[in-house]
């Protein structure tokens, strides 16, 4: 039996990416109620309120009041990351709790690999502020699907490797 180890998300994040991402489809600038998105993407009323409130507070969404109003994006899907999506629903991103801060731990004298989990978090991390919303909203079709993803990888990450290979060889 293989066990699988993950890096997860909480279920919050995850919603919370599904509703931008709903929103972002739509090009102009329509209001959504928090019944209407809940109606539209099978999620408990009560949650997409509370992230929706999160997201507002955290100026991604903007609210307009009234018997017409509703949410709408702040910002373009362009401007939006998946990092600054997960930081907002779930605070700082560490793979390790020694990569988020100078945390000591029971074995911080001696420990060899905690550079490295500062290294592996950069990345990381560096990888989700990149991954923009945008990407997100791309219709994908299974038959291309290899095909689509290879073009977001290639996009997060070519320019920095070709950056990387110019001071190579400098």
């Amino acid at each position: 039996m293989v066990l699988y180890i993950m890096i997860q998300i909480n279920k919050f994040s995850d919603y919370a990416i599904v509703i931008l991402v709903h929103m972002s489809k739509i090009q102009d600038q329509s209001l959504f109620s928090a019944k209407a998105l809940s109606t539209q993407l099978h999620l408990p009323l009560p949650t997409v309120s509370k992230i929706l409130k999160q997201l507002q507070k955290a100026s991604i969404l903007e609210s307009i009041q009234g018997p017409r109003g509703g949410y709408r994006l702040a910002k373009t899907s362009d401007e939006i990351s998946v990092g600054q999506i997960l930081e907002i629903m779930e605070g700082p991103i560490a793979i390790t709790e020694c990569a988020l801060s100078e945390h000591q731990c029971s074995v911080t004298s001696w420990c060899e690999i905690k550079p490295h989990w500062r290294l592996v978090n950069q990345v990381v991390r560096e990888a989700l502020e990149r991954l923009k919303l945008s990407a997100l909203s791309q219709q994908i079709q299974r038959s291309d699907w290899k095909q689509s993803m290879d073009r977001v990888w290639s996009d997060l990450f070519e320019d920095k490797t070709d950056q990387s290979r110019k001071e190579d060889k400098a």
